[in-house]
């Protein structure tokens, strides 16, 4: 009985304690002048909003803009900076400066400079992702990609790059090896539980839905059911719970 009651406590003071969160961080989001942050984009509004508090950004419309230190190394005395190939692009094309081509044969890698070096604000990352041509085309991707840039990292930003294909890859001085991509960072903060809300798909992955359309669909339809199941569960819940506390409100 013990054991019973104490875990009722802990489940309403983690309630509690989720709802003080979700008050502090409206509050921060109002200090910030974001009326309402999309659910699955609240730290990109968050990280934005801050930045041009600090003077970091400017954010015009839909378009936001970060100025971000950069050093220019020797061996890019003649590149040109990171940029953006077309209007749209998320990213800016990072060039090789090799001082003579490098051949890379099937199945070799390398460590390709780029010769410049960046001072990410804190806050933020720099991924550095393939070029879907030179994958599609040659075989050449990035084995560790997405490639972390930090934002107390000085050093030259380099590419690693592996040849997939089956005929040997040349690169020269100045081709666009790949993109540079900035984005907001999130630091967790852990909180550690006994044991984790369940869910319909549980621990299942590595494939567990299957590569066919019907199967993912019929997966998708049985997940729909089983939340609607527990949301109506949980509502039934949270009503017996309600009832249990106004009946030890209620005077003897």
């Amino acid at each position: 009985m013990a054991a019973r009651e104490l875990a009722r406590i802990s489940h309403q003071v983690s309630t509690a304690a989720a709802h003080l969160r979700g008050l502090a961080r409206d509050l921060f989001l109002r200090a910030l002048g974001v009326a309402s942050a999309t659910p699955a984009l609240p730290s990109v509004e968050i990280a934005r909003k801050t930045a041009e508090m600090r003077g970091l950004a400017t954010c015009p419309g839909e378009k936001c803009e970060l100025e971000i230190p950069i050093q220019r190394l020797p061996e890019a005395v003649d590149l040109p900076l990171p940029q953006a190939a077309t209007a749209g692009a998320a990213g800016v094309d990072l060039a090789a400066a090799l001082a003579e081509d490098l051949v890379l044969a099937p199945g070799a890698r390398a460590l390709i400079p780029t010769g410049f070096a960046i001072a990410l604000p804190e806050g933020y990352e720099a991924q550095v992702r393939p070029r879907s041509g030179l994958a599609l085309k040659h075989g050449i991707f990035l084995p560790n990609a997405p490639g972390t840039i930090d934002s107390d990292y000085r050093g030259e930003i380099r590419v690693i790059m592996q040849n997939a294909g089956s005929e040997a890859f040349r690169i020269r001085r100045g081709d666009r090896i790949a993109q540079l991509v900035v984005a907001p960072v999130v630091r967790p903060t852990w909180r550690e539980v006994p044991e984790l809300v369940h869910t319909p798909r549980a621990a299942g992955g590595f494939g567990h839905t299957g590569v066919s359309m019907e199967a993912g669909q019929q997966n998708f339809r049985a997940a729909r059911s089983a939340r609607a199941t527990g949301e109506e569960s949980a509502e039934r819940n949270s009503d017996a719970d309600h009832a249990e506390q106004n009946l030890r409100e209620v005077p003897a």
